[in-house]
């Protein structure tokens, strides 16, 4: 009897065993995956970019990602700009508040502050950075590359508010 009871004992122990190693490899897939795609085109009247969905609300805790895709008929190429965010010099739009201090960076995981995308070149998706913030970026056409054409501040504020 004391045989059988050891027997059973170590087979139990060993299943155990395999349960755990096998069980540490499997993980639960995220509860939610949002992919958020931002569309950029040229307002034929006014020469200034339109984007899709300006201010992005976006959690870093359940794996959102962004794009940037040229949705123009122009072919033209267009760029996201973090770090170059303030409105031009003389523009109507407001400035970047000050209080608190604004420091311009990107909020992605990869840690690009230049995103280039066109027609048939869209920017791929990209994680956001685990950091409470909210980032203002602007965007450039290759036409004009000095100006931006969607300025931070322009109309709704462009930028993506990260939150946990």
């Amino acid at each position: 009897m004391k045989i059988r009871q050891v027997v059973i004992g170590l087979i139990g122990l060993i299943a155990l065993v395999i349960s755990f190693e096998v069980g540490r490899y499997f993980r639960p897939a995220p509860l939610a995956l949002h992919d958020f795609t931002i569309g950029v085109q040229t307002d034929s009247t006014t020469g200034k970019c339109i984007a899709t969905s300006p201010i992005l609300n976006m959690h870093y805790t359940t794996d959102d990602r962004v794009q940037w895709m040229d949705n123009d008929t122009r072919n033209h190429k267009y760029w996201v700009d973090f770090t170059n965010v303030n409105p031009p010099p003389g523009s109507v739009y407001p400035p970047i508040p000050t209080s608190p201090p604004y420091t311009p960076e990107s909020p992605l995981e990869h840690n690009e502050d230049h995103l280039l995308f066109s027609p048939t070149n869209p920017t791929g998706f990209f994680k956001v950075k685990q950091k409470d913030k909210y980032y203002y970026y602007a965007i450039f056409d290759q036409g004009n590359p000095s100006q931006p054409c969607k300025v931070s501040t322009d109309d709704k504020d462009t930028g993506l508010s990260i939150k946990p």
